[in-house]
């Protein structure tokens, strides 16, 4: 896909990497994007009303940031450099408020949220993906750091969930493999401790 649509595979890679919502990259500028320090920062959304693009703040209504890793910055340092070879072709600069998915010239305006799914699905349907949407990135990634590892707190953070309690109620079901790797982890130790009182004393 990156030969085919690099901008719609830059678009997917921040996806799944940050775990955002559709609307969230579609608003995503380029004054959002700290390359310095790797971060991304989601301050709006955009959805398609009735009348076109509508931007408006997120979905929980609270703006977070998410750290990003060094071959996301070399996708994105990549399509910027492409915006800005596209802007000056027609003349013009490319702001630091330019939106960082854009048709326009100066990327004055996002791409629409239906244009993304539509794109998705065309391409999940030459891969013969079928069953996976475009929502399932955010999945992955959430349900990957879970399986990992992380804290609660830490994946709720780059899901821009308000309250770990949240991420708990949809992702809880894939803890429980790790509850179980405590489980026995546990087991071990108690039994170590059995064989060898002493150790706990020491520790």
């Amino acid at each position: 896909m990156d030969g085919t649509d690099p901008e719609l595979a830059c678009f997917l890679r921040v996806s799944a990497f940050t775990g955002a919502r559709r609307s969230q990259v579609c608003g995503l500028k380029w004054s959002d994007i700290d390359f310095e320090h790797r971060g991304v920062t989601f301050l709006r959304g955009v959805v398609d009303g009735p009348d076109g693009i509508v931007v408006k703040d997120t979905k929980t209504h609270r703006a977070y940031a998410v750290a990003i890793g060094d071959p996301l910055v070399d996708v994105l340092r990549s399509h910027r450099t492409e915006m800005l070879k596209r802007a000056m072709l027609c003349g013009i600069g490319l702001p630091l408020d330019a939106f960082v998915f854009s048709f326009a010239a100066d990327c004055s305006t996002p791409w629409r949220p239906d244009y993304v799914t539509h794109q998705f699905s065309r391409s999940r349907r030459q891969v013969k993906l079928t069953s996976v949407r475009l929502h399932d990135l955010r999945h992955f990634m959430a349900t990957e750091l879970l399986a990992a590892g992380l804290p609660i707190t830490t994946v709720a953070g780059r899901l821009g969930h308000a309250r770990p309690a949240t991420t708990l109620n949809v992702y809880g079901h894939f803890i429980r493999p790790s509850d179980r790797a405590a489980a026995d982890m546990m087991t071990g130790i108690l039994r170590q401790r059995a064989v060898d009182p002493g150790a706990a004393a020491a520790s």
